[in-house]
């Protein structure tokens, strides 16, 4: 017996697609005595399939009731709430928690180190209390409640007082990044921290103030120069000039490298008016053709010769964790023995694949700059004279990584080794509260310089690596010769000459 179809092939529906079908309902129970039991029934049952788990795996909705009419009405109010969601199907199951970890595995192999470490101290200790609770069921409010309650907690999960601005800040980042990425899975319909404003300060201008304060002043720049400059160490001296005249961040000084340093001599033509002798062709009383000699003003082309150089930053040293490479854990314990992945023989570094870095001793590597890799810093002619002398001082010592600034075995100069050196720095100064200043303020001094200088907002950029667009709201390619002028205001603002570098 045929059907006629029109000439087409009829399709044919998976089970359960197009209508509910029977199905016993089994599950354990316990007789009037206690026996164990199982029991059944008939029911009713209908499944769709919805798309794809964020695993890849298929996902299907499962309906189920006493009758077919049951079933048929729960699919018509499931359909009714995909058209209301904008035909996405809510998954109502999945938990916060669940799918952070897929967030946090993705994560690993996109993000920087520094980031994912934030990414997984804000799940793991932030966002405890929530993970059990379904991704679906988080709106703007519950997100602006989590803002509001925030805590900060020690190494041994003790609350220790309220979050910050910049903490909140910090989890209002990771919500947003995890809701979009469900949405994107179409896990939810709409992000939820969406629409959640993000956190600020109440005195946000006072604090904006008070930052730009931050700044050394000319007077406070000039006595650690000289303070620099007289320092029985010199390899510490330069660092610091290096520090103060360039502008750059911790990471990026200790972590600079030889081969980015390039000095050279740079050759610049002026022009002078100067007094000048001229022969001349003129008549005497007699009308007799004479000739003579006249002094005039000319400009006269003045050519210069000046040691300076260039540094291009490509790493900065930091902090980077490691995780275990011995196996899976088994009740609490991992196959090395070791309880913390530093100490495991087989410990692999918590990197992306394909990320860049140099390692150097322990947990320290050189990695690449935040922002702007590559970009060139100016030397002017002082800090390059200086440069020079200490790359002839230190020649014969080891240096197996190429460092610019180590110590005299070698070894890497550590953050804190640094900051010690710079507050000491501060000491010699004679600068004012040296306790509350950080070698960060340095930057802004250097921004504060050259802007009072006149520097182009976008030259003060290129040359700090300034990534905020509140800096500079236009944009220009700026050339070398135009990076250097910018730079050697610093010596006319500082009166470097004067100062001078006794580092010989």
């Amino acid at each position: 017996m045929s059907t006629n179809t029109g000439g087409r092939m009829a399709r044919r529906r998976a089970n359960g697609e197009a209508r509910p079908y029977k199905f016993r309902s089994t599950w354990k129970s316990r007789d009037k005595d206690g026996n164990p039991v199982i029991k059944s029934r008939q029911r009713w049952q209908q499944q769709i399939y919805v798309g794809y788990l964020p695993n890849g795996k298929p996902r299907k909705k499962t309906f189920t009731a006493d009758t077919a009419g049951g079933v048929t009405a729960k699919v018509r109010a499931w359909r009714k709430e995909i058209k209301a969601n904008n035909g996405i199907d809510v998954d109502k199951k999945t938990t916060l928690g669940s799918y952070s970890e897929l967030f946090l595995a993705k994560k690993k192999q996109i993000v920087d180190p520094k980031s994912y470490r934030m990414y997984t101290n804000i799940i793991h200790n932030h966002l405890r209390e929530y993970v059990d609770q379904p991704i679906a069921s988080f709106t703007p409010s519950s997100i602006s409640h989590i803002l509001s309650t925030a805590k900060t907690y020690d190494r041994r999960g003790k609350i220790t007082g309220s979050a910050g601005i910049s903490l909140k800040r910090q989890i209002r980042s990771t919500l947003h990044s995890i809701f979009e990425d469900a949405r994107r899975d179409r896990v939810i319909a709409s992000n939820p921290a969406q629409g959640v404003p993000i956190p600020q300060s109440k005195d946000a201008e006072y604090l904006a103030l008070a930052q730009s304060r931050t700044a050394f002043s000319v007077p406070e720049m000039e006595a650690m120069l000289r303070a620099a400059a007289a320092m029985p160490d010199k390899a510490t001296g330069v660092r610091m000039w290096f520090r103060l005249l360039t502008g750059m961040r911790q990471g990026e000084i200790i972590g600079a490298r030889i081969p980015d340093l390039r000095l050279y001599t740079s050759q610049t033509t002026t022009y002078e008016d100067r007094e000048v002798e001229k022969v001349c062709e003129y008549f005497d009383a007699d009308g007799n053709p004479q000739k003579g000699k006249i002094k005039t003003m000319e400009k006269v082309p003045v050519t210069t010769k000046a040691h300076v150089g260039e540094y291009t930053v490509n790493w900065k040293m930091e902090d980077l964790q490691k995780d275990h490479g011995c196996g899976k854990p088994s009740h609490g314990v991992w196959p090395c023995g070791k309880k913390k992945a530093a100490y495991c023989p087989d410990a692999v570094w918590r990197i992306p694949e394909g990320f860049d870095m140099i390692p150097l001793k322990g947990r320290w590597c050189l990695t690449h700059p935040k922002s702007l890799t590559g970009r060139r810093v100016p030397i002017i002619p002082i800090l390059a004279q200086a440069l020079a002398e200490h790359l002839k001082q230190t020649a014969k010592q080891p240096n197996p990584y190429n460092l610019l600034f180590h110590h005299p075995d070698g070894s890497m100069i550590q953050p804190r080794e640094d900051m010690a050196d710079f507050r000491t720095l501060m000491e010699l100064a004679h600068i004012p509260h040296s306790e509350t200043h950080s070698g960060h303020e340095t930057r802004h001094s250097v921004v504060t310089l050259l802007a009072s200088m006149g520097v182009d907002a976008q030259l003060i950029k290129e040359i700090v690596g300034h990534s905020s667009d509140a800096m500079v709201e236009h944009y220009r390619h700026a050339d070398d010769s135009e990076r250097l002028r910018a730079m050697e205001t610093l010596d006319e603002s500082l009166g470097l000459g004067q100062i001078g570098w006794a580092g010989k």
